[in-house]
């Protein structure tokens, strides 16, 4: 088979570059941001063409995070949407704080009613507590 050098292959062959190009482009930036997000250097990227997310970058981003402990609220956790914020159930309690660690209320405010101060959940005993 002989080819013959046209303009039409050769705008195909350029075009096939082209794209080469811009997928190079492409997998240069998610390595980048995979260096960048998880803070390492190059050296020890764990980039992957057929996994470009790893779990941390993928959480970092996307998951809800509890307003109680700041950990992600993952799927088949028991949560609390209130007070504009998403909570695991165990991290609904009184924030009240009286001083020393013996004295914080602690008490589960899931299905109970409660007070908000300062966006803060508050038990009812402790709704007008000064310290939050």
């Amino acid at each position: 088979m002989v080819l013959t050098a046209t303009r039409e292959t050769g705008d195909m062959v350029l075009m096939v570059l082209m794209v080469l190009m811009v997928l190079m482009v492409l997998m240069v930036l998610m390595i980048s941001r995979s260096v960048l997000t998880t803070g390492s250097d190059w050296s020890t990227c764990s980039f992957s063409i057929l996994d470009p997310w790893n779990k941390n970058d993928y959480v970092a981003l996307f998951s809800t995070k509890c307003h109680g402990c700041d950990f992600p609220v993952e799927a088949g956790d028991k949560f609390i949407e209130a007070l504009g914020h998403t909570w695991h159930d165990t991290c609904f309690v009184c924030a009240v704080r009286a001083g020393s660690e013996a004295e914080v209320c602690h008490v589960n405010l899931e299905g109970q009613p409660f007070y908000s101060k300062k966006d803060k959940p508050l038990c009812k005993k402790h709704a007008h507590a000064i310290n939050v």
